[in-house]
């Protein structure tokens, strides 16, 4: 067992030269192809180390610009948001004339905009990418993505929106009406088609009430004579 011991060993490590060898010699070719088996399959991890792979083993191959793109959306698929916006960042500022320039657009805006879906939470990325879809409109009015972008942007208001209604709703709990008041009035007047405006447009309603009611509360105490 002693002799056959060290032949074994020797066997298993010249098989595992020979598969790292085998890998280190794919084409650009197979390792694209490899790429989009696995990100068609929906194995974006793996998809993510083969174009990398490429990426920097064949920086000057045709294959870069595809790889550069597909390793960004293999990102969003993900969730990922942060590296999604990164690499549709530097997708958009490296391949300005790829076919997939504007399918870079709405990846890095779906990604912002994806990123914090608790409208609780700070809502920075979101108005980032509000910011973002609408400078892109703004140049290109004519892209056949318009209805898409158009889609993001009212996602991205109406958690704004949202969000302002549950701070009022926060205020209308301490009966601070005033300061409920002004945050109802700001969502209507930023965002009047929201989901939530009819019913922020109600709250206004009663809020007002309250607001007349503390007011004539107040005036009919101070015409009343004292002692």
């Amino acid at each position: 067992m002693r002799k056959i011991f060290p032949l074994i060993f020797i066997a298993i490590l010249s098989s595992s030269c020979i598969s790292r060898k085998t890998r280190k010699s794919m084409s650009v070719e197979e390792v694209y192809q490899k790429a989009m088996e696995y990100f068609q399959r929906g194995k974006y991890s793996a998809a993510i180390n083969y174009f990398n792979k490429i990426i920097y083993e064949f920086p000057r191959s045709s294959y870069v610009d595809d790889a550069q793109y597909y390793l960004a959306e293999s990102y969003l698929r993900e969730k990922d948001w942060d590296n999604a916006i990164n690499e549709f960042k530097f997708f958009i500022g490296q391949f300005p004339n790829s076919e997939y320039f504007e399918r870079a657009y709405i990846g890095m805006i779906t990604a912002y905009i994806s990123k914090t879906p608790n409208p609780e939470l700070d809502q920075t990325d979101t108005k980032t990418g509000i910011r973002i879809a609408r400078e892109y409109l703004f140049e290109h009015p004519d892209t056949r993505y318009r209805d898409q972008i158009k889609a993001l942007i009212r996602e991205g208001e109406d958690r704004l929106a949202l969000k302002l209604f549950l701070i009022s709703e926060t205020y209308r709990h301490l009966k601070e009406y005033r300061a409920e008041k002004i945050y109802l009035e700001y969502l209507l007047e930023q965002y009047p088609y929201a989901k939530i405006a009819e019913k922020a447009k109600q709250k206004l309603s009663e809020c007002k009430e309250k607001l007349n009611e503390i007011g004539n509360t107040a005036s009919a105490g101070n015409s009343s004579p004292k002692g």
